[in-house]
Protein backbone atom coordinates (compact mmCIF):
# COMPACT_ATOMS: atom_id res chain seq x y z
CA UNK A 1 0.00 0.00 0.00
CA UNK A 2 1.17 3.50 -0.76
CA UNK A 3 -0.23 6.88 0.36
CA UNK A 4 -0.33 9.45 -2.41
CA UNK A 5 -1.53 13.07 -2.45
CA UNK A 6 -5.11 12.08 -3.31
CA UNK A 7 -5.30 9.50 -0.48
CA UNK A 8 -3.83 11.96 1.98
CA UNK A 9 -6.20 14.77 0.98
CA UNK A 10 -9.21 12.42 1.17
CA UNK A 11 -8.27 11.21 4.67
CA UNK A 12 -7.44 14.73 5.91
CA UNK A 13 -10.79 16.03 4.67
CA UNK A 14 -12.64 13.08 6.20
CA UNK A 15 -11.24 13.85 9.65
CA UNK A 16 -11.53 17.61 9.09
CA UNK A 17 -7.82 18.40 9.31
CA UNK A 18 -5.85 20.80 7.14
CA UNK A 19 -2.12 20.80 6.50
CA UNK A 20 0.34 23.00 4.69
CA UNK A 21 1.95 21.55 1.57
CA UNK A 22 5.20 21.10 3.49
CA UNK A 23 3.46 19.23 6.34
CA UNK A 24 1.48 17.14 3.87
CA UNK A 25 4.66 16.00 2.11
CA UNK A 26 6.39 15.22 5.42
CA UNK A 27 3.45 13.29 6.88
CA UNK A 28 2.91 11.38 3.62
CA UNK A 29 6.59 10.43 3.61
CA UNK A 30 6.42 9.23 7.24
CA UNK A 31 3.20 7.29 6.66
CA UNK A 32 4.74 5.56 3.64
CA UNK A 33 7.77 4.58 5.73
CA UNK A 34 5.46 3.04 8.33
CA UNK A 35 3.52 1.16 5.66
CA UNK A 36 6.76 -0.13 4.12
CA UNK A 37 7.82 -1.43 7.54
CA UNK A 38 4.48 -3.17 7.97
CA UNK A 39 4.92 -4.76 4.54
CA UNK A 40 8.33 -6.12 5.57
CA UNK A 41 6.74 -7.55 8.73
CA UNK A 42 4.19 -9.37 6.56
CA UNK A 43 7.04 -11.27 4.89
CA UNK A 44 8.04 -12.95 8.17
CA UNK A 45 6.98 -16.53 8.84
CA UNK A 46 4.91 -16.35 12.01
CA UNK A 47 3.19 -19.73 11.70
CA UNK A 48 4.98 -21.11 14.80
CA UNK A 49 4.55 -17.97 16.91
CA UNK A 50 1.88 -18.00 19.59
CA UNK A 51 -0.38 -14.93 19.65
CA UNK A 52 0.34 -12.43 22.42
CA UNK A 53 -2.07 -10.33 24.37
CA UNK A 54 0.70 -8.61 26.32
CA UNK A 55 4.46 -8.41 25.92
CA UNK A 56 5.05 -9.37 29.56
CA UNK A 57 4.03 -12.75 30.98
CA UNK A 58 1.30 -11.42 33.24
CA UNK A 59 -1.82 -13.04 34.53
CA UNK A 60 -4.78 -11.38 36.16
CA UNK A 61 -3.23 -8.81 38.49
CA UNK A 62 -6.52 -7.86 40.11
CA UNK A 63 -7.48 -9.13 43.51
CA UNK A 64 -10.62 -11.14 44.06
CA UNK A 65 -13.60 -9.09 45.21
CA UNK A 66 -14.60 -9.63 48.82
CA UNK A 67 -18.02 -8.67 50.09
CA UNK A 68 -17.67 -7.18 53.57
CA UNK A 69 -20.69 -5.95 55.48
CA UNK A 70 -20.19 -3.09 57.89
CA UNK A 71 -22.78 -1.93 60.35
CA UNK A 72 -22.04 1.77 60.54
CA UNK A 73 -25.51 2.98 61.51
CA UNK A 74 -24.49 3.50 65.17
CA UNK A 75 -21.36 5.39 64.15
CA UNK A 76 -23.32 7.56 61.74
CA UNK A 77 -25.90 8.42 64.37
CA UNK A 78 -23.20 9.52 66.82
CA UNK A 79 -21.58 11.68 64.13
CA UNK A 80 -24.94 13.31 63.40
CA UNK A 81 -25.36 14.05 67.11
CA UNK A 82 -21.91 15.73 67.15
CA UNK A 83 -22.87 17.89 64.16
CA UNK A 84 -26.13 18.93 65.84
CA UNK A 85 -24.20 19.95 68.97
CA UNK A 86 -21.78 22.04 66.89
CA UNK A 87 -24.64 23.83 65.12
CA UNK A 88 -26.37 24.79 68.36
Amino acid sequence: MHINKDNFTYIANAVKLSFTDKDEKQITKELNKMLEYIDTMKELDTSNVKPLTHVLPQTNVFREDEVICYDTSGQLNSEIDKIKVLRD
